[in-house]
C-alpha cells in the first residue's frame, strides 16, 4: 500500500490549483488532450468545502483528506496507466496553504517529473490573478520558455 507523501507550502488558490492540475496533465499526460476531454478533465475536478476522503489504488477510504480532488479513475486515464491513488490539496485553515498528498507510487510514475511545473505554473496563475484583482494592469499575459513562466503586466494608461 502506498502512503500519502506531503508537500507543504503551496499556498496558492483553488483556480491555481486546478489550472496547474490541467496544464501539468496536458503536458505530460499520457494522451494528448481535445478540447472536450479538457473539459472533461475540469469536470471531473473536485472541489469541496469541507475535506472529503481520499480513496487508494484498491478503493480503500484512506485517513488523508482534501478540498481539491482528482480521483483515482481521472489519474489512470490521463497519467498513469493504472494502480494509482487520488490526488489531493488540503486548505490548511491556519496559513490558507495547500498541503499535496500525493503518493509515493504516483510522485515515482509520473509527479517526480511535474512537480517543479506544476508549482511554477500555480505560482503564475496565483500572481495573474492578484495582478488582475490589483486592477492596476490593462493586460496580463504570460510566455512559457522551457520550464519558467514569464508573467507580464501591461500597465493601465
Amino acid at each position: 500500500m502506498s502512503k500519502f507523501r506531503i508537500h507543504t507550502g503551496i499556498g496558492h488558490t483553488e483556480t491555481a490549483i486546478v489550472e496547474a492540475i490541467v496544464d501539468c496533465i496536458k503536458k505530460y499526460g499520457r494522451i494528448p488532450l481535445t478540447e472536450s476531454e479538457e473539459m472533461t478533465l475540469r469536470n471531473s475536478i473536485e472541489i469541496h468545502e469541507t475535506p472529503v476522503n481520499l480513496y487508494g489504488y484498491k478503493n480503500d477510504k484512506r485517513q488523508e483528506k482534501a478540498n481539491i480532488v482528482l480521483r483515482r479513475n481521472s489519474v489512470n486515464r490521463y497519467l498513469s496507466k493504472s494502480d494509482s491513488n487520488d490526488i489531493g490539496f488540503q486548505c490548511d485553515e491556519k496559513t490558507g496553504e495547500y498541503i499535496a498528498h500525493i503518493s509515493d507510487y504516483d510522485k515515482l510514475t509520473w509527479f517526480d517529473q511535474a512537480e517543479e511545473r506544476f508549482y511554477s505554473y500555480a505560482a503564475a496563475w496565483e500572481a495573474r490573478e492578484k495582478a488582475e484583482l490589483s486592477g492596476l494592469y490593462e493586460s496580463i499575459d504570460w510566455q512559457e520558455e522551457g520550464e519558467k513562466i514569464l508573467l507580464y503586466c501591461h500597465a493601465s494608461s
